[in-house]
């Protein structure tokens, strides 16, 4: 099966017995968000910082590695970000 990283992790710590994860493929980078409504950014404000907090604590890598994810993982928490390609 040919899914993205979480998934493939998940099932393969959920299902062992019949899924290995193997290493990652690059097939196209791309981020995951939140939706938030417009006009307060206030709420972003807040969850950039909460997640930018887990990220500098360790807390988000512990979790990251072990859900076999590390490669995946993004160094800082952004609102927004520029993606290019």
């Amino acid at each position: 099966m040919l899914a993205d990283n979480a998934l493939t992790a998940y099932y393969s710590q959920v299902q062992p017995e019949s899924f290995a994860q193997i290493d990652s493929i690059l097939v196209e980078p791309s981020l995951a968000g939140v939706a938030m409504a417009k006009g307060d950014g206030e709420p972003a404000k807040a969850f950039q910082a909460a997640v930018q907090s887990l990220i500098d604590d360790g807390t988000y890598g512990k979790i990251m590695a072990a859900w076999n994810l590390t490669p995946s993982a993004v160094k800082t928490a952004e609102i927004n970000p520029t993606v290019e390609g």
